[in-house]
């Protein structure tokens, strides 16, 4: 009999914290199973990154982060991401203009953020109200929803979520941004073979905007235009076939009347030995152009606040 009162007691003592746990960091159990929503997470709770990235896997492999903190003296933060398309891409955007501490936001610009689709978040169902015909158990299942909160997130306690929920609770400590590509052992193992001096990659200059931009795009400067963050463009580099897809003047013509920073470097071939793909580069290319990014930001004081 002891030992039941012993095992009970462990039990609810283990609930009980974790209902305290759960109850402190609500939004982020919440956020835990999208990517996209774990991002933002990390990055109100650390309230500290001057300049974050916006974009889709093309510069989440492009982007070295610790790498361009360390080459700007700059905190910075990246919420690139797979699975982009144009709802998620222009959440983020809002998400981030909204936030006090960012200075600068370097927003990828490529049409495979403005593809079509649904934000697809994980959101729980609301509680719905009462129905007077529920029988008892299905009243009480429905009391311990409205009244834990551990059971509205239960879906986030899996291997996976639970570990980005320790990266959640220490983002104030490290900077996390290896973790969300593949290849994480190459990536360790790059940053204690990196080259001193940065590669060069050709930046195509544009001669003209008069072109008339699509309605995507318009929307898109109609957004940053009410901010008064430091707002630049970037197009990644890409692998020789990729070239002529990526290098297409739409992505040049960003709106006549109003002028943002744009680094197009997808129109000259990126060495075979820093790609992964003709789409993203490897760790060895992302540190080599991060270096390269950081070192031409600074010397054109593009990073300087309005």
């Amino acid at each position: 009999m002891k030992k039941l009162f012993s095992y009970l007691f462990i039990l609810i003592s283990f609930f009980i914290s974790l209902e305290i746990l759960v109850r402190y960091n609500f939004e982020a159990f919440q956020s835990l199973s999208d990517k996209l929503l774990f991002k933002i997470a990390m990055l109100e709770k650390r309230a500290s990154d001057e300049i974050v990235f916006i974009g889709s896997s093309r510069t989440q492999d492009s982007i070295d982060v610790p790498v361009f903190s360390k080459q700007t003296n700059k905190s910075s933060f990246s919420i690139a991401s797979t699975g982009q398309n144009k709802n998620r891409y222009f959440y983020t955007i809002n998400e981030v203009l909204k936030l006090n501490f960012v200075k600068t936001v370097i927003i990828e610009i490529h049409q495979v953020n403005l593809r079509k689709g649904k934000l697809n978040f994980p959101i729980e169902k609301n509680i719905k109200e009462s129905d007077p015909n529920l029988n008892f158990e299905e009243k009480l299942q429905e009391s311990v929803n409205k009244i834990f909160k551990t059971v509205q997130v239960r879906k986030s306690f899996k291997p996976k979520t639970l570990f980005r929920l320790l990266m959640y609770l220490t983002s104030n400590l490290f900077n996390h941004d290896i973790w969300f590509r593949s290849n994480t052992l190459l990536q360790i193992f790059s940053l204690f073979n990196q080259e001193e001096k940065a590669t060069n990659f050709p930046l195509y200059q544009s001669s003209s905007i008069e072109q008339m931009i699509n309605d995507d795009y318009s929307s898109l400067i109609e957004l940053i235009s009410k901010t008064n963050k430091k707002i630049i463009f970037l197009n990644p580099p890409v692998g020789e076939k990729s070239l002529e897809k990526d290098c297409a003047e739409k992505y040049l013509k960003i709106y006549s009347a109003i002028k943002f920073p744009l680094l197009n470097f997808a129109c000259h071939p990126t060495k075979k030995e820093l790609l992964r793909d003709q789409k993203h580069l490897n760790p060895k290319g992302r540190v080599q152009f991060t270096k390269f990014l950081g070192n031409y930001l600074k010397k054109e004081n593009l990073l300087d606040a309005l």
